[in-house]
């Protein structure tokens, strides 16, 4: 009898019912459909990314169009996995490691992976993956082997290979020729989800060969992590600073290794700052350094920030939730480019106030000398540029990552949740007439591979006679 009722009355809301389903499913299918989601991308790539005009306008946007062409017409039917890799193929057409596109494992997002404990990878030529693999950014070497149907990857610790956490592959790809695709995430937990490519004995990440296969019997030394940042007395003539990272968390560790070690610098005629492998972080964290090399007065960033609606919103909620963190120059800048970008809506903004001044330059150090590797990106690249306009500075070691013409992304939720762009909002003004990204900035003096002693290569190079 309660089920009659229950009937009875589930049928006055039967169509209502219906329809809210019907809405339901069609806005999931919609956010996993392929072709919705690269356009959406498209979109908020061309309203938000800095570069978008410069990258795409003469003859490179007839290679543009084709690419977008191509895509849409490839688009329907895609998967969520096979949706992800073409997405990347668009992103990767600007060579811009600082716009990335993660998709999300979160089962909440509306149209979501397989989860990682249910993928298995068929993979049928198994020997193109297992084997030691060198990172050729940093140096350091992987184990890839398949195990229980997954791809894992170990890293070397003194003479065992110990599993690594990091670097958890999975899902492989065939593709046309010798291309394979993977899906991976860094950490077993992660919610982010990544895309690799194999091409013969290298693995492409961003576009630029990231890990090379090694032949059978060649066993590089492990490198151990990075260093933290500290500072030593190298002799009389010489005082040494490592910086291992920009991020804002260090900003108070750099602070007061400056302020502790202020006197021991400027009684020294040489200063050198070691930004091997610092991945960069803020460039707010690096003011501290200036007055070391500074010979006369000068832009530290020169460029453009696009005045998108999304942008002039996160500059507002920075203002708001930073103010009271930010250095009184630096919220002076900010406040000013707000006002800019509410003038100039949709329009590149010219950077005109971040001038560098002081009343006085330091007779020492003298000499600035500034070590950097492939490891060395991002702001820390940045840091480079501005103190290469000084006389005082010579650089020392091997060509930089790349990473740093454009800047300062801004983080969108794609297709419901189901991917995640971060998109650059700025543009730096070497860009326009000299591209560093994939390439890196080189060094004044090249450090050769047999020196394992930088510090000491240095000194013995410039030793007086």
């Amino acid at each position: 009898m309660k089920f009659i009722v229950s009937m009875t009355i589930g049928l006055n809301h039967f169509f209502l019912l219906l329809f809210s389903m019907l809405l339901f499913f069609s806005a999931k299918g919609q956010h996993c459909d392929c072709k919705t989601n690269l356009s959406e991308l498209i979109n908020t790539t061309k309203n938000n990314y800095a570069g978008f005009g410069l990258l795409t306008k003469k003859s490179k946007d007839r290679k543009y169009q084709l690419l977008v062409n191509q895509l849409i017409k490839e688009a329907p039917g895609k998967n969520r996995d096979g949706c992800f890799i073409l997405m990347n193929r668009y992103i990767r057409f600007f060579r811009d490691p600082h716009f990335n596109l993660y998709a999300h494992a979160s089962q909440q997002a509306d149209c979501v992976f397989e989860p990682l404990k249910n993928r298995r990878t068929p993979v049928n030529k198994p020997e193109r993956l297992t084997g030691i693999w060198q990172n050729l950014i940093y140096g350091n070497t992987i184990q890839i082997q398949i195990k229980n149907g997954s791809i894992v990857a170990s890293q070397k610790k003194d003479t065992l290979w110990k599993f690594r956490a990091v670097d958890t592959m999975y899902t492989i790809y065939p593709d046309l020729g010798n291309t394979f695709h993977f899906i991976y995430t860094m950490r077993r937990n992660s919610k982010y989800l990544y895309h690799l490519e194999l091409k013969r004995d290298t693995l492409f990440y961003r576009n630029r060969p990231y890990y090379v296969k090694l032949k059978p019997g060649i066993n590089l030394p492990f490198r151990e992590k990075e260093e933290q940042s500290a500072f030593k007395i190298i002799d009389e003539h010489t005082s040494y600073l490592k910086l291992s990272s920009f991020s804002f968390s260090q900003k108070s560790v750099i602070d007061s290794l400056l302020q502790q070690h202020d006197s021991s610098i400027i009684k020294r005629n040489r200063f050198i700052i070691d930004l091997c492998d610092n991945g960069g972080g803020t460039t707010a964290v690096t003011y501290g350094l200036i007055k070391y090399w500074y010979d006369k007065p000068f832009k530290y960033i020169e460029g453009y920030t696009i005045a998108s609606d999304s942008n002039i919103a996160s500059t507002e909620k920075m203002l708001v939730d930073y103010k009271t963190e930010m250095e009184p120059a630096e919220l002076e800048y900010y406040t000013w480019l707000l006002g800019e970008m509410k003038r100039h809506r949709g329009e590149l903004v010219k950077d005109t106030s971040r001038i560098f001044y002081r009343d006085s330059i330091l007779a020492r150090p003298a000499e600035v000398i500034i070590f950097i590797n492939g490891g060395t990106a991002s702001a820390a690249e940045l840091l480079l540029l501005a103190a290469k306009k000084s006389s005082k500075v010579q650089v020392w070691g091997k060509s930089t990552y790349g990473m740093t013409d454009f800047g300062s992304f801004l983080s969108f939720s794609l297709a419901g949740g189901a991917y995640e762009a971060d998109i650059p909002s700025e543009i730096a003004d070497h860009t326009f007439n000299k591209r560093y990204d994939m390439v890196g900035i080189p060094p004044d003096v090249v450090i050769p591979r047999s020196a394992k002693d930088w510090v000491a290569y240095f000194l013995e190079k410039t030793k007086r006679k």
